[in-house]
């Protein structure tokens, strides 16, 4: 970690950036705002069913300003197969004619190339300089997670880290920030529902893209308090026993409700230490009083400053205790093999390799297929515990 803050609801805006203080309410007869969309393929619009020119999340945001009273020309900039360092590159000609705002969510294809979090962060914040130098204020966005196929980020974790990345930096510039990452991770059974491919949104993943963009821009507020820089990260083995634990939470419309935002540890609140100078970042330390032990389930509960305040519990990570045993077909490494581990398993068997069902964790024998070997390396171990 670093080291050292039901119906449709409105709040304060949380930077000046925020479209709410400039156009909301705009009196009749008003000067259409120019936005300006630049990104990548998931900006032009790429997966969406609907015919071009009314492909991806703008023509969609530029609807629902319009319908909230707010007028604006939201132009589509985006570039499939850009990265930002070509993007970087392209923003002085895409900002040469002007505009109130740009929205800035560009990095997937730096992730499939290896690029850092902190190089891609970097980019966008050069980027959003160069925009803010010619009186555009930039609102930056995470990316979208990768779904089942991936093989340049399976896990997500640089996509991940990117976001993360963006939440701090926002954080500590006063910018505004749009969390399709977020948003998108806590939807049910979302690649099935709002993916067209690993990478890009269908027709309705684009509505829910444009809604975030919208409300962040409207100032509304649904999202809960998101967290960043979880330590230890999330699938850490070997973890010393006595290590801290630590992760920052943030909320950039509402702000963290702090008097109601806790550590859990294995599911129970502990009296983790709080520190923030302002409610959009909060920092979370805790000591444990005795060693760690096993699998350890580290998460938060909290909510937000909103009017009816958007809540969220949930674990942030799970990591191994060195010394800890875990027994082969024990997939969801709470020190039993049992029915809950062959269910999942069930969903992954004959998987490959590549296929969107596959999950090394459950190849245990590394060939690239999940069969009757790794069958019978669970079924060996079932009904065994290991603590």
């Amino acid at each position: 970690m670093r080291p050292a803050a039901a119906a449709p609801r409105r709040s304060a805006p949380a930077a000046a950036a925020l479209l709410a203080l400039a156009v909301v309410a705009a009196p009749a007869g008003a000067a259409t705002r120019l936005i300006l969309a630049f990104g990548d393929s998931v900006t032009a619009g790429v997966g969406d069913s609907r015919p071009a020119p009314d492909r991806g999340y703008p023509v969609r945001l530029q609807q629902l300003l319009a319908d909230a009273g707010v007028f604006a020309d939201v132009r589509n900039l985006g570039v499939p197969g850009e990265t930002t360092a070509e993007g970087l590159l392209r923003i002085p000609s895409a900002i040469a004619s002007g505009g109130q705002l740009i929205l800035l969510m560009e990095g997937t294809n730096d992730v499939s190339r290896g690029i850092s979090p902190e190089a891609i962060a970097f980019n966008l914040r050069e980027m959003g300089r160069l925009a803010g130098q010619r009186g555009i204020e930039p609102i930056y966005a995470t990316l979208l997670p990768r779904g089942p196929g991936d093989l340049d980020d399976p896990q997500n974790l640089r996509t991940r880290y990117v976001a993360w990345e963006l939440r701090d930096r926002t954080y500590r510039d006063g910018a505004g920030l749009v969390d399709p990452f977020a948003v998108f991770s806590r939807t049910e059974n979302v690649y099935a529902r709002l993916y067209s491919d690993p990478y890009h949104p269908n027709a309705e993943g684009y509505d829910v893209l444009a809604k975030a963009f919208a409300e962040v821009l409207l100032g509304i507020d649904t999202l809960a308090p998101v967290a960043a820089f979880v330590s230890p990260a999330d699938g850490a083995t070997d973890v010393a026993p006595t290590s801290d634990l630590s992760f920052y939470l943030y909320d950039h419309v509402s702000g963290v409700d702090a008097a109601n935002a806790t550590m859990l540890v294995n599911g129970e609140p502990v009296a983790a230490s709080l520190s923030s100078s302002v409610p959009r970042r909060i920092t979370f330390t805790y000591r444990p009083p005795a060693p760690l032990a096993n699998v350890v389930r580290l998460g938060v509960r909290a909510r937000d400053l909103a009017p009816a305040p958007n809540q969220i519990e949930e674990t942030l990570a799970t990591f191994v205790v060195a010394g800890t045993s875990i027994l082969t077909g024990d997939l969801d490494r709470d020190g039993r093999v049992d029915g809950r581990d062959l269910v999942v398993f069930a969903v992954l068997f004959g998987s490959a390799r590549g296929d969107g069902r596959y999950e090394a964790r459950a190849d245990f024998d590394g060939n690239g297929r999940i069969d009757g070997v790794d069958l019978a390396a669970l079924a060996a171990n079932f009904g065994r515990s290991a603590f």
